[in-house]
């Protein structure tokens, strides 16, 4: 969704260019709006192909799949649908789901799971939440065409450079984001089937959608950790430097084990996990260590390392050297002769 978002700001950027540098053609539509059901077709379609993809690699690879909810047993055994399996190794790798926002109200929201089920763009939409996930969907929404609220706490982007995450608060402004701090009382909905959203200041604001990206917790509540050896909390699964948990038998990688909940980590994990364990490499782990991030904003955040606040807390402010520079965006400075220091245009800015 977020190649799709892109797609139409191009699109509707043609008619700041349109006078100058391209003829006239009365067949461009702009502004041009999504089918966003028409999209939802296409995507899910796209997503069933790689699943079938990935279920025909696994069942080339002679591997069973059974489906349903797991629970142990003991530290070697394991429940599914009524039938019991035992193995010398167990891996967990569950993942996470949205966390809930616990107001009265909630049933009236959606979760960033369910923002993929949209079919139709909502005209008004509050985003509740500060991080990447919802600095992303603020954006894409906002592009579709609604008139977005992120709602924070404190500040946006909390774990990351703070330089970078007041730039990119900038740049949400400038796209008509509404940026404010805050917390939900509750929400009611409308007979109009609107929602009417009461800030925990008193103030009240009519939406058509609250989409809530407060972050992940790992589904951990069906496996039934109690019957094992494994010690976890409600926010992770307790695991050494091996992603081993302290039942030798059980490993755990992913968002269950609060390291970093990346999608490629945790395949990178599940495979150094399975080379360490029977392919005679007893001493490769994973370095969870400068592993490279972005987030899918506009324009898009990349990040590796140390923040500043963290090196500070780490190294002292005197040890350091911080080199930046900022740049306007090529695509639209030919026609913004102001974009160095008060442009709408997004900004680029390095950090080292």
């Amino acid at each position: 969704m977020y190649k799709t978002s892109t797609i139409l700001q191009s699109f509707n950027e043609i008619e700041k260019y349109k006078s100058r540098w391209f003829k006239q053609n009365d067949q461009i539509i702009n502004p041009i709006e999504i089918n966003l059901s028409d999209y939802k077709k296409d995507r899910d379609a796209y997503i069933k192909r790689l699943n079938n993809i990935y279920q025909k690699n696994l069942d080339n690879s002679d591997v069973e799949g059974i489906f349903g909810k797991a629970s142990f047993l003991d530290n070697n055994t394991i429940e599914c649908n009524g039938d019991t399996y035992q193995a010398e190794n167990i891996l967990i790798a569950c993942g996470g789901m949205p966390s809930k926002l616990d107001v009265p109200g909630n049933e009236h929201t959606i979760n960033s799971d369910q923002f993929f089920d949209l079919k139709e763009v909502p005209k008004r939409t509050i985003v509740v939440g500060g991080g990447y996930i919802a600095t992303e969907l603020s954006q894409i929404i906002s592009t579709f065409g609604s008139k977005v609220t992120i709602l924070v706490r404190k500040c946006l982007l909390s774990t990351f450079d703070q330089e970078l995450a007041g730039f990119q608060v900038n740049n949400l402004e400038n796209s008509g984001i509404t940026y404010q701090c805050g917390e939900v009382e509750k929400i009611d909905k409308n007979e109009d089937g609107s929602l009417k959203v009461t800030f925990q200041d008193g103030k009240i604001q009519e939406v058509d959608c609250v989409l809530v990206a407060i972050g992940r917790s790992p589904m951990l509540g069906p496996l039934k950790l109690e019957n094992t050896d494994v010690e976890y909390d409600q926010s992770k699964i307790h695991t050494d430097e091996f992603d081993k948990t302290t039942a030798d038998s059980i490993h755990a990688v992913g968002d269950c084990n609060g390291k970093v909940a990346l999608t490629p980590v945790a395949i990178r994990a599940g495979r150094i996990v399975a080379e360490r364990l029977f392919n005679n490499r007893p001493q490769l782990k994973m370095n969870y260590d400068n592993v490279p991030s972005v987030i899918f904003s506009n324009p898009p955040i990349g990040s590796v390392g140390l923040s500043e606040e963290k090196a500070v807390e780490k190294y002292g402010k005197d040890d350091l050297n911080i080199y930046k520079t900022t740049f306007g965006s090529k695509s639209l400075t030919y026609l913004n002769k102001n974009f160095e220091m008060k442009s709408s245009i997004p900004k680029r800015k390095i950090r080292l």
